[in-house]
């Protein structure tokens, strides 16, 4: 909340009053990008080829270490609360998508696909690692740091 705040209090600065365009926003507030997100797919999956060359294809753009791992922390603890729901017993999407703070139930569905045939003790060994890797960045970790602890997460999927 902390962090939205800040952003949107730069934003708000920088505009001056005046509607941002698009690529001033992006330039401002690091987002999610959709190769985070694929990324978060492909350690999930166990895809070691995909996950060098997404990871390097945000490092050779400059993708901020902290967005990276902040995108995969987020998307491992979303898996991991639908993975949990399910475990538990919860069947309606409403009731999953109010859990998670997920605004479009029917994104419920995707979700559940993609956890289906993942194991929910991968899914929190994942995110324990993602909270890990966001403690090293925050200490100063370089990306070939990010890179070894990707590649354990990917192989820890890979052998579920």
């Amino acid at each position: 909340m902390t962090r939205a705040a800040t952003e949107l209090r730069k934003l708000y600065i920088y505009g001056n009053g005046r509607q941002l365009e698009l690529a001033e926003v992006k330039e401002l507030v690091p987002c999610q990008t959709q190769n985070s997100l694929q990324l978060a797919s492909a350690i999930r999956q166990g895809e070691s080829n995909q996950v060098l060359h997404l990871l390097d294809d945000l490092l050779s753009r400059s993708e901020p270490l902290m967005v990276i791992v902040a995108t995969l922390l987020t998307q491992f603890r979303t898996w991991l609360w639908i993975k949990s729901a399910i475990v538990s017993g919860i069947k309606k999407d409403s009731e999953l998508a109010q859990m998670c703070s997920i605004s479009n139930p029917n994104r419920i569905y995707y979700l559940r696909q993609e956890v289906a045939n993942t194991s929910i003790n991968a899914l929190a060994k994942a995110v324990t690692m993602m909270l890990d890797l966001e403690m090293s960045v925050k200490r100063g970790a370089e990306s070939k740091d990010l890179l070894l602890i990707i590649l354990s997460v990917s192989r820890l999927f890979k052998l579920t």
